[in-house]
């Protein structure tokens, strides 16, 4: 949300046109949080944090491959087929024949959707405005498929609680030195304005809100994949080949209850001729200081939906603990899998901006995405699979920016391309209940 303009408080005695105790606590709460955002202009640096906690958890999973032999000592009882398990073929869980349901449950952590666009003017700054959603939040839904010893099929659809995403909304915007950001003075038949906004990277605007995901968000996958393994070796415990499939994520964000800033914090008045808005001015030697604002109520409602057309490569291990008959409360198998896979994606944007009434942008793109993901499954001797999964996905799409503005009964449409890009992080833990059949 480009905030410029109607959320401003200038003055230059703080004591006399300061803010509520209320205010003020809350502005010793976030006013250190906030100081830590106002500078650069790069993508944020939980894009560096997830792809460390990601290589972390990848390195977590190839030092548990090598372990789970040894302590299942699985080699006295893997066997080429499924008859040393003792299991019916139709049933077996290694010929993962049939078809099979699931409840899953999963959380999203450190996940965030973005997007920013620069000023269509080049000589302007780019980026121009950045937001930030969260996506920290509860997910759940279910999964059913059906397997064949070559093939598989399986579709999933996931829907949130509706409820406060964490951490909060960020917004934030940048101005170029020298541009005049006006101010009209109770009492002073005067024009005045500022003009010195810092550095070139630091942000001019910065404000957090509460972000509350609405119903109506879901994650939905559908996919098949293939098992050339079996035609070399019927029936084994490794499985290995391509996987294609379709993703369509929509997420419905409301914004309320912010709290924003300006930077630099003080800045001199500037007295102009209304009759020479261009001219050069005259400094006042008058400063004053931008005062914390808040935000209340409903900021933006924002809707984004990303469809993903993938394909990659998917491979599973799986691991005897028991011979037959097995004991009903220890797992029969162990299966570990992983997948990865490149997506183009095109992906949707629609903001309207409640504090500014008939303001809407609107955003096109197109780009791509690539996804991990690590599963390790029990299998009981119930026909149950128990699961265990830890999935990340980042996408990076750029395209084209509509603005559409109604302010005041004047209309404007206005479409550009610069600095138009969309981004998003999304890590998951999940778990799983299948029941195979």
């Amino acid at each position: 949300m480009s905030s410029r303009g109607h959320s401003i408080l200038a003055c230059s005695n703080p004591d006399s046109y300061g803010p509520s105790s209320n205010l003020r606590a809350k502005i010793h709460n976030t006013e250190h949080h906030i100081n830590c955002h106002v500078s650069g202009t790069g993508y944020p640096m939980r894009l560096k944090t997830n792809l460390r906690r990601t290589l972390a958890l990848v390195i977590f999973l190839c030092l548990l491959v090598p372990g789970l032999p040894a302590l299942a000592q699985f080699q006295a009882f893997c066997a080429p087929g499924p008859e040393a398990l003792g299991c019916d073929l139709p049933k077996c869980p290694i010929l993962d024949c049939g078809w099979y349901a699931s409840v899953k449950i999963s959380r999203m952590f450190n996940s965030f959707t973005s997007y920013q666009f620069g000023d269509p003017d080049p000589s302007l700054p780019n980026p121009d405005s950045r937001l930030e959603f969260p996506l920290d939040q509860w997910w759940y839904g279910i999964n059913a498929g059906w397997r064949l010893p070559l093939a598989s099929m399986t579709a999933e659809y996931l829907t949130n609680l509706r409820q406060n995403a964490r951490p909060k909304f960020q917004d934030s915007d940048w101005f170029q030195q020298g541009e005049r950001f006006y101010l009209i003075l109770p009492l002073f038949p005067f024009l005045f304005w500022v003009e010195d906004w810092g550095p070139a990277d630091q942000k001019n605007i910065f404000s957090e809100s509460d972000c509350l995901l609405q119903d109506g968000s879901y994650l939905f996958d559908i996919s098949m994949d293939l098992n050339l393994a079996d035609l070399v070796r019927p029936y084994g415990n490794f499985k290995v080949g391509p996987v294609v499939g379709y993703r369509n994520q929509q997420f419905l964000f409301t914004t309320h209850d912010g709290l924003q800033k300006i930077f630099p914090e003080t800045q001199e008045l500037v007295m102009i001729d209304v009759a020479d808005p261009g001219g050069p001015g005259i400094r006042t030697g008058v400063f004053f200081t931008f005062l914390p604002t808040e935000l209340p109520g409903d900021g933006i409602k924002f809707s984004q939906k990303f469809q993903h057309y993938y394909i990659g490569g998917k491979c599973r291990r799986s691991f005897a603990l028991q011979p037959a008959p097995a004991r009903w409360y220890l797992p029969r198998l162990v299966e570990l899998e992983a997948q990865a896979d490149w997506a183009w994606v095109k992906g949707q944007n629609n903001d309207q901006h409640l504090l500014r009434a008939g303001r809407f942008t609107m955003e096109d793109t197109s780009g791509g995405a690539w996804h991990m993901r690590f599963t390790v499954n029990c299998v009981m001797p119930q026909a149950l699979r128990l699961g265990l999964v830890g999935d990340f996905t980042r996408i990076n799409t750029t395209g084209n920016h509509l603005l559409l503005a109604s302010e005041e009964g004047s209309g404007t449409a206005l479409s550009w391309t610069r600095g138009v890009t969309v981004w998003s992080d999304q890590m998951t833990l999940a778990s799983s209940l299948e029941l195979f059949f």
